[in-house]
């Protein structure tokens, strides 16, 4: 069948003949951007739409390029070595750190793509998973709000002077005319500020391995009819695979936070950072946390 694409696009995923093995090895690519046409008559659209198919061709491409990493002078493994050039670049304070999966990760498993809840945050322009600053930040400012025992997200905490350090190294959008720990606003930084501290993308230390993980739902039918009784669930059910992208096990990552500008107190700066190792450990990146997904181990110095 000839479906119609740009030439340069056909050119870059051509396969090979009579196959559907693609010549390019840009995980990223394949992921967000090509997706083989399959008819939805076919055994395999109907049983997953064919994303597991799709999968192994993104975890074939990642393995080639994983293989190439490890050879002397390596394209794959320099690029990675540029977060070391970034975070030292810097033009204050930088505190760097590194912690590795426990067990898989998986991040944003919905985000817009080829493959329908069965995504993974890879680089945009690299193709190698990686962890954004944002997410970064809320992880370890939820982590810092747990530690405070706050209520609710619009109540203060118990200790009003932590409550300030929440707001000045995580930042502030006005939302409340009164200060954090209910007093009337009578100061200035109660307004709209960037936070003194700057979370930094994390990148694998090398090219990581990606699993293709298996979610079951075994009992369709009762779920489809939303609880009318009619069709109870049994064992006699053949489940219904749902297949997604993981980063492997023993995975290590590198953090780092950073200060915004030389008024920043070194102490804002080792909060942030105790506050994001310890997100990282007891509440987990990613989706899929509550099964085990996306814990690291504790903090390691950078070599």
């Amino acid at each position: 069948m000839t479906l119609p694409t740009y030439k340069a696009m056909a050119t870059a995923l051509a396969p090979a003949e009579n196959t559907l093995e693609l010549t390019v090895a840009h995980p990223g690519l394949l992921l967000d951007r090509y997706a083989v046409y399959q008819s939805p008559t076919c055994a395999e659209f109907k049983m997953d739409k064919g994303q597991a198919p799709h999968i192994d061709r993104v975890i074939a491409a990642n393995k080639t390029v994983k293989a190439e990493s490890l050879a002397k002078n390596s394209v794959a493994q320099a690029i990675l070595d540029q977060w070391d050039g970034m975070t030292t670049a810097m033009p204050f304070q930088v505190l760097r750190w590194k912690q590795t999966t426990l067990w898989r990760l998986a991040a944003h498993l919905s985000r817009a793509g080829t493959l329908e809840n069965g995504a993974i945050c890879q680089h945009p322009i690299y193709g190698f998973p990686y962890l954004p600053g944002s997410g970064l930040k809320g992880m370890a400012f939820t982590q810092a709000r747990l530690l405070l025992r706050y209520p609710d997200d619009d109540s203060p905490g118990e200790d009003p002077k932590q409550d300030r350090d929440i707001l000045r190294i995580f930042g502030n959008a006005v939302k409340r005319r009164k200060n954090i720990d209910g007093t009337e606003d009578k100061a200035d930084d109660i307004h709209d500020r960037a936070g003194s501290v700057n979370f930094l993308e994390a990148w694998p230390s090398t090219w990581p391995a990606l699993d293709k993980d298996i979610v079951n739902s075994h009992h369709r039918d009762y779920y489809a009819n939303k609880g009318a009784n009619d069709h109870p669930p049994g064992d006699w059910e053949s489940p219904v695979p749902t297949y997604f992208l993981a980063v492997a096990a023993n995975t290590s990552f590198r953090f780092a936070v950073a200060k915004r500008d030389l008024a920043t107190p070194d102490t804002d700066l080792e909060k942030a950072k105790s506050w994001l190792q310890l997100a990282l450990q007891e509440l987990g990146a990613g989706a899929k946390t509550a099964a085990g997904y996306g814990y690291f181990s504790g903090p390691q110095p950078l070599q």
